[in-house]
């Protein structure tokens, strides 16, 4: 998605609404992980709820934001996109299969450290596969906590793999505030984070 809003963007879409649909469609990214979790594995929920969530809204906020910016350029293209695809859910199949392997063998032999290396490497380039990957792995003994961090770190990864396409594929009035909006997240979900839990 955010390469086709930076295409779009490139081309003469409105830059400003762009990054915000962009910011908005980050936040629905993240809303869809915690999704994924509390319906595979909620234990895992909570060590990643306030960060996630911290970082979801002031997506939102930036996106609502930057949504009401326009720069008197009214020109607009539709995106469309046919979700029934065979070649993504091709690839998405084969990228799992490679993660989980990785996560499993790389968590046994070098413990969270290895899992959080996978998951950020596969988050660069698809955030789902990199956290089924990571639930899977409760099953085999592997703390919720360490799952919690290695989902974190696939959100984050994930951030940054969208931030560097919006940077190769759409102008600079797109990708800086879209920038913006990233870096407000990962400070709010990072700062979320350290709070202290209760008690």
């Amino acid at each position: 998605m955010t390469l086709a809003l930076a295409r779009n963007a490139a081309s003469g879409g409105n830059p400003l609404p762009l990054a915000g649909a962009a910011s908005l469609a980050a936040m629905v990214s993240v809303l869809r992980v915690c999704a994924v979790i509390l319906i595979i594995e909620p234990g895992v929920f909570a060590s990643v709820a306030i960060a996630a969530m911290a970082a979801a809204l002031a997506f939102a906020v930036c996106g609502a934001l930057l949504m009401t910016r326009d720069s008197g350029n009214e020109e607009r293209s539709a995106i469309a996109r046919n979700p029934f695809e065979l070649g993504p859910l091709l690839l998405f199949a084969l990228l799992f299969a490679l993660v989980a392997t990785a996560s499993a063998g790389l968590a046994a032999q070098f413990g969270s450290r290895g899992l959080l290396v996978t998951s950020a490497l596969a988050g660069t380039f698809d955030v789902d596969v990199s956290v089924l990957s990571a639930l899977r792995l409760v099953k085999y003994s592997v703390p919720v906590e360490t799952v919690g961090q290695a989902v974190l770190a696939a959100l984050a990864a994930n951030a940054i793999g969208r931030l560097s396409l919006a940077v190769f594929a759409g102008p600079i009035r797109f990708w800086v505030p879209l920038a913006g909006a990233t870096l407000t997240a990962a400070t709010a979900g990072y700062g979320a984070m350290l709070l202290p839990g209760p008690g």
